[in-house]
């Protein structure tokens, strides 16, 4: 299998327009003798803004109630260098790349520029041949597992749910922190929830909220507050 075919398996699209996944994956360094060969910035460009789009539309439709505010600095988290050369090295985009001798020997392939650039071309690829939907549909296969909750990218003072699990993270043999929304009640326009937040089976916090999602915050700055006490 070729590292094109090889791609197209990864990402679950199939181009109709082989070259234009070619193209996407020519590094400004690939040699243009003979057939010149489209370099992938015009791609690259198109691809970001694409990527924007995609992750802006996640992000509004699973965060329904997110301020603006909150979702900004969500998308700067996701539609940024770091976050698009860690899928590209997921998917090993490095090895399909197109490179000029001199930078294959200075091994570019591995460069994060260079992987941002060739991830944002590919989606600018795949949306000129299969349009907005292929484009989405590459983007889910692509971002899954990454979260799209505004309140994880929230700084660790206002995300307390983060902060906790941050600290349970740092002691590998602390266990999983669970959820638990343990009542709910009031009238079907005033619900209020209450939560607990559990590591190996014991409750550590408990809290209450006008929302699920409040609820567990709660809980979880309660958990904070006892283990500070």
């Amino acid at each position: 299998m070729s590292e094109l075919s090889r791609i197209e398996e990864h990402i679950g699209y199939r181009f109709k327009n082989a070259s234009l996944l070619q193209e996407a994956m020519t590094h400004p360094s690939a040699p243009t003798e003979g057939e010149v060969l489209c370099s992938n910035q015009r791609l690259e460009f198109l691809g970001d803004a694409v990527l924007e789009l995609l992750v802006s539309e996640i992000l509004y439709r699973e965060n329904p109630t997110a301020p603006e505010g909150r979702m900004t600095p969500a998308r700067a988290s996701l539609v940024c260098g770091a976050s698009f050369a860690a899928i590209a090295a997921e998917i090993r985009l490095g090895d399909a790349l197109i490179l000029g001798p001199a930078a294959r020997k200075n091994r570019l392939q591995e460069n994060a520029a260079a992987l941002e650039d060739a991830l944002e071309a590919l989606f600018g690829a795949v949306y000129l041949d299969g349009g907005l939907d292929a484009a989405r549909s590459v983007c889910a296969t692509l971002f899954h597992g990454r979260s799209f909750d505004v309140e994880s990218y929230v700084s660790s003072s206002e995300n307390p749910k983060g902060t906790l699990q941050e600290i349970i993270q740092s002691d590998p043999g602390a266990g999983r922190l669970e959820y638990e929304i343990v009542t709910e009640d009031g009238p079907p326009h005033q619900r209020t929830f209450a939560a607990v937040v559990k590591l190996q089976g014991e409750v550590r916090g408990r809290g209450r909220g006008n929302s699920k999602r409040a609820a567990e915050t709660e809980a979880a700055r309660d958990a904070l507050a006892r283990r500070s006490s």
